[in-house]
């Protein structure tokens, strides 16, 4: 498994949390957890476009 599956994982998990907490009108919250699912997700594809990219010797 590549390393930056798991950063796009944990993206979901946070989007996971961010949808239940505006499902209980906690807006607060749930735009902080939007704000870090986004941030993961970003950081999912910088390290995939990292692997992707061949290795300079």
């Amino acid at each position: 498994m590549r390393g930056s599956v798991i950063w796009f994982v944990l993206a979901v998990a946070w989007w996971v949390d961010c949808a239940l907490a505006f499902f209980h009108h906690n807006v607060m919250q749930g735009g902080l957890t939007a704000f870090f699912a986004c941030c993961f997700f970003a950081a999912g594809l910088y390290f995939r476009k990292r692997e992707r990219t061949p290795a300079r010797r």
